[in-house]
């Protein structure tokens, strides 16, 4: 009986995909190719809602909810980036800077670190540009606390051991070296020389000579002068409230001033 009921099923749909097929067929038959088709209505845009905070550290916090995914990602925008911050003769040590610090903290190994944002599910990424930097995070809403309380011991407890920085230094000086077997990225730096000239920001790169020269001193001193809350613009958007967020964001970088 439950057999005959599924052929009669699968019978019944069969007839219903054809008929379809059938219906499509015709309409295209119909269809006036030597008329350009009427445009459709044009599409609203829905602009999702924000609110703009500013901190008492200078920073500005921007929020949008956005329920219906328990998600949550963040960002602190930091304008300025390499060109600006870096001294020309080490070039590099933006890029060695964000790289350490996932190397530990005050209070954290490295490995102590990675094993806490794994149990979180989640990961933080830093990167430093030549125009901006940035500190990012994707979680859960039920651990955006958790990770961003990581981010901020991340950012602002670093202790950039001296081993990572060798270790990180050794990595750089390979990917320069691979480098000068590609055309592009050659090609690239020399059009950026001519056209600015040396003694520019947006004419110079990291060398060799530059990254060698990159000492741990100079990447405590890049990390207090770049990672400051006057140029920086904290960004959430996800299944949070505003001033639960705000909260959060303000017992986090409560040091940060």
């Amino acid at each position: 009986m439950n057999r005959h009921k599924q052929c009669k099923a699968l019978l019944c749909a069969l007839v219903l995909s054809v008929a379809g097929l059938n219906a499509t067929s015709q309409a295209q038959q119909k269809l006036d190719r030597t008329r350009i088709p009427a445009a459709g209505k044009t599409p609203e845009p829905r602009v999702p809602a924000w609110t703009r905070t500013p901190l008492a550290n200078g920073a500005t916090l921007i929020v949008s909810e956005r329920p219906g995914l328990p998600l949550v990602s963040f960002s602190v925008t930091f304008l300025g980036g390499a060109n600006q911050f870096e001294p020309g003769g080490r070039r590099g040590l933006a890029a060695i800077t964000g790289s350490m610090l996932t190397e530990g903290t005050a209070t954290k190994t490295g490995d102590q670190l990675s094993d806490a944002l794994q149990l979180l599910g989640t990961n933080v990424n830093t990167n430093i540009g030549g125009e901006e930097g940035s500190m990012s995070f994707v979680s859960t809403t039920r651990n955006f606390e958790g990770t961003l309380s990581i981010l901020a011991d991340m950012m602002l407890n670093s202790t950039f051991p001296a081993e990572a920085l060798e270790r990180l230094r050794g990595r750089t000086l390979v990917g320069l070296t691979q480098a000068k077997d590609q055309p592009t990225i050659v090609g690239a730096q020399v059009f950026s020389k001519v056209l600015y000239g040396a003694a520019h920001p947006y004419g110079q790169r990291a060398t060799e000579t530059t990254v060698k020269a990159i000492t741990r001193e100079d990447v405590i001193a890049f990390q207090k002068a770049y990672f400051q809350p006057g140029r920086a613009i904290i960004t959430v958007v996800g299944d949070v409230k505003a001033p639960q967020v705000k909260s959060a964001v303000e017992k986090a970088f409560s040091s940060w001033t």
